[in-house]
């Protein structure tokens, strides 16, 4: 499970990083593309709430650990 949950936090950095490179902008790419990071980030919300509670916080206490 804990590479599942490690993914789901990559994944919500990635999304993250590309919302901050590409902000809404002017052109229709533009738009759409950051309003296709902001879906994806909101699946990956919603997997993350339908994981057990514990198991996010131990991911959690896994990445305190690794610093």
């Amino acid at each position: 499970m804990s590479k599942v949950l490690l993914a789901l936090k990559e994944a919500k950095e990635i999304v993250d990083r590309l919302l901050s490179q590409y902000p809404i902008g002017s052109t229709t790419r533009r738009i759409e593309l950051n309003n296709d990071l902001k879906r994806v980030k909101d699946q990956i919300t919603i997997v993350e709430s339908f994981l057990e509670p514990f198991t996010v916080a131990e991911l959690e206490n896994m990445e305190k650990e690794d610093d």
